[in-house]
């Protein structure tokens, strides 16, 4: 079984109503991403908006997907056991279709393969 190696978390605040957040992390090394958690800042629930997620421009989201698929917490997040290796790039798009300004964090939970 593959050890827990760390968590990567990536967080913006304040993030206006209807505007995109994109970020990009290139691996330093082999990792498996077990879950991929969205979290709202101060409990706030993420129910509208869509998150894209790509692999070396290969979507794994297929287009999009509600942010809340992907889960806050151990309990509701799904496994996803990405494996992947040094020097891949994951790309990230959060679509704030909330109504309002909110803050969050994606967290990448990684183990070594």
């Amino acid at each position: 079984m593959p050890a827990f190696k760390f968590f990567k978390t990536f967080e913006i605040d304040n993030l206006g109503a209807g505007a995109v957040w994109s970020f990009s992390w290139t691996l330093e090394e082999d990792y498996v991403i077990r879950r991929i958690f969205v979290i709202g800042k101060g409990g706030v629930s993420l129910t509208k908006s869509t998150l894209t997620i790509l692999v070396d421009n290969v979507p794994i989201t297929r287009e999009k997907v509600p942010a809340q698929t992907l889960g806050p917490d151990i309990r509701v997040s799904p496994e996803l056991n990405l494996a992947l290796k040094k020097a891949q790039k994951i790309d990230v798009s959060f679509n704030n279709l909330e109504g309002t300004t909110v803050s969050l964090f994606v967290v990448f939970e990684v183990y070594s393969p």
